[in-house]
């Protein structure tokens, strides 16, 4: 066919959804549906770019504000939250809240106490959550997968404690973790999810950096 290399070459492309359809793109910018239609044909002969290519059929279709990342600030998690419900922060590849969670603590002006999960640190995590309620210190749990265990009985603890007015009211419970099939779901139901990705391409890694430049400022 004589067309056969133009699509050899568009197939071979790095990026064959940034350009232009061999023989069909006229037919295609002036067809109703022709976003979908593009996207259709990339996920039939380049499935790797499927979802490179539903993001830009969803710019197109219902408008950027849909693909644009959000970025997390931990001070509006912080300014919606209490003392008495858990935070839950889901662990992305390349994104580890704890540094963030750190400077928020010292903006703040409370105390935080971290420990890392995992075999014999539950007396540990009890001790910090034990001296965050009672002197309204945080306590930052992290790689809670790791510590199933210990989080089966988190939420009857906090519950209890609650009754009793153990808890001061400037703690707070961060709890860091990958998403597990097996995590409590009692736990998971009375507590705030936050899920913080790290920046997809440059740009949004420069919005990121300045809205951070800005908030310490």
């Amino acid at each position: 066919s004589e067309n056969q290399p133009r699509w050899r070459k568009w197939y071979e492309e790095e990026a064959p959804e940034e350009c232009e359809i061999p023989v069909l793109e006229e037919r295609l910018q002036n067809h109703p549906s022709g976003p979908f239609l593009r996207l259709l044909l990339i996920r039939s002969m380049r499935d790797d770019r499927t979802r490179l290519a539903s993001n830009m059929f969803l710019e197109a279709t219902l408008g950027d504000k849909y693909v644009k990342p959000n970025p997390t600030r931990l001070e509006d998690v912080y300014e919606t939250s209490d003392n008495v419900t858990p935070v839950i922060l889901l662990l992305t590849p390349g994104a580890d809240p704890t540094s963030q969670l750190e400077e928020l603590a010292k903006k703040v002006g409370v105390k935080i106490g971290a420990v890392s999960m995992g075999e014999g640190q539950e007396p540990h995590a009890q001790k910090k959550i034990d001296i965050g309620m009672a002197e309204g210190a945080w306590a930052l749990l992290q790689n809670c997968h790791l510590g199933l265990g210990f989080m089966a009985h988190l939420d009857e603890f906090i519950k209890r404690s609650s009754k009793e007015g153990k808890i001061h009211e400037k703690f707070r419970l961060w709890i860091t973790c990958e998403p597990h099939p097996e995590f409590p779901i009692n736990l998971l139901q009375m507590s705030m999810k936050v899920t913080n990705e790290p920046p997809a391409g440059m740009k949004a890694g420069m919005y990121r950096s300045y809205t951070s430049v800005v908030d310490d400022d």
